[in-house]
């Protein structure tokens, strides 16, 4: 791996993440409305779940240039972008007691962790399609 694609994917994933912390940690009364629930679900939860989608696949193209040649097995790579990309968003929702206008909230964590899975199932399903030796 040259050092531009991991510069790349280490950009990707902490311009993500402070993206993330931006729109997390802004005052309530400076967001819209997001109580309309289409599917039975709220927008604010829709938006946990694209962004940590998001998020883990940054973290996915990040995790093996920060620690080398052995992150690369899938299922190690798999734990490493849910563990990190999970306790994100868990850090995110203990910072919004500290934002104006903002509360934690433990469905926003599991929203988060769905994005995470959605990501995770996705990619691995898409790497067992694909790879040649369906490691």
């Amino acid at each position: 791996m040259n050092d531009r694609h991991r510069l790349t994917a280490t950009a990707f994933a902490v311009g993500w993440s402070f993206v993330i912390l931006v729109a997390l940690l802004l005052p309530g009364s400076s967001l819209p409305d997001l109580s309309y629930r289409p599917l039975g679900l709220s927008l604010n939860t829709l938006a946990h779940v694209v962004l940590f989608f998001i998020h883990a696949l940054s973290l996915w193209t990040a995790v093996p240039t920060w620690f080398g040649r052995w992150a690369h097995r899938l299922p190690l790579k798999a734990a490493m972008v849910a563990l990190f990309s999970i306790a994100f968003g868990a850090l995110t929702e203990l910072l919004q007691y500290t934002a104006i206008d903002r509360h934690a909230d433990a469905a926003d964590v599991c929203a988060d962790a769905a994005g995470v899975f959605l990501f995770l199932g996705t990619a691995l399903l898409a790497y067992t399609r694909v790879s040649p030796d369906n490691r």
